[in-house]
């Protein structure tokens, strides 16, 4: 996604928009100008699944907070902007926790390029908003402004689980995942070729599953080596909540860490 262009149709617009109120921001890019937006609004306050975006927005003072999820908090938004994730189970997911985030007079602003499939989140946000309208349309890019949320009961997360069973010998291994996590709902071909070839493997000592996605590789060598300590690092926040609801649901254990690459890591390992 060309981040500048998704910024640039977002600032081009903030002059619909009268200043006061709180906002939020889902998943703005790591490089986003937030202060534009931020002299807008009362208070604003972003919100990143990405570890190292979060962090690249903590150091140029931006509130920021780093979770699988937006808290729904006793105190609504009048103005919510998200960013067009890549996945459209993703984007329903967003919209849903948005929904309950969101003040009764409020607005959200959905922004994203052509190419990445914004022309028809339009369908999508009016299963959850009883005005959609299309602000702008500029560079291949668009920005959609949604109003009156029609879903006003409280946001489960565990509405969005795919839940499902992985051959791991001796025993099976249960598998949770969610919208946005590598793979979701299925065992993909390279994990497959890791598991394989880990089968036939006597593993001892510190073991990371780096990059874990709902922690498949991880909780297969946990579950057949329970003397060996595996660590999950991941930089995707619906990641390492899948991985930790893996490794609950199958009585496992492990230390979970987020981490943009290697950087949050201090210990060494053997595998």
């Amino acid at each position: 996604m060309n981040v500048q262009v998704v910024n640039q149709i977002i600032e081009r617009n903030l002059f619909r928009r009268d200043a006061g109120g709180n906002a939020l921001w889902i998943n703005p890019e790591k490089h986003t100008d937030w202060r534009a937006v931020g002299s807008r609004c009362n208070s604003l306050t972003l919100f990143s699944q990405d570890f190292g975006t979060c962090s690249e927005l903590q150091n140029t003072g931006a509130d920021v907070s780093f979770a699988a999820l937006p808290e729904n908090t006793a105190d609504k938004y009048q103005w919510i902007i998200i960013r067009l994730p890549r996945q459209k189970a993703l984007l329903k997911m967003l919209l849903a926790c948005a929904a309950g985030c969101l003040a009764k007079d409020g607005v959200l602003w959905l922004a994203g390029e052509n190419k990445a499939g914004i022309k028809s989140a339009d369908k999508c946000l009016k299963s959850y908003f009883g005005q959609v309208r299309k602000l702008d349309n500029a560079r291949q890019c668009t920005l959609f402004e949604a109003r009156e949320v029609t879903h006003q009961h409280a946001f489960d997360i565990t509405g969005y689980q795919e839940k499902w069973v992985l051959d791991c010998p001796p025993d099976d291994l249960k598998v949770v995942s969610y919208p946005g996590v590598f793979a979701h709902g299925r065992l993909d071909p390279g994990t497959a070729l890791l598991l394989q070839a880990l089968s036939g493997m006597e593993l001892h000592g510190e073991v990371l599953d780096f990059a874990c996605g709902a922690g498949l590789v991880g909780a297969c060598i946990a579950a057949r080596n329970r003397h060996v300590r595996v660590t999950f690092l991941d930089t995707n926040a619906l990641a390492l909540k899948a991985c930790e609801d893996t490794l609950e649901a199958n009585r496992l254990t492990g230390q979970i860490i987020a981490s943009d690459g290697l950087s949050g890591l201090e210990e060494s390992f053997d595998i």
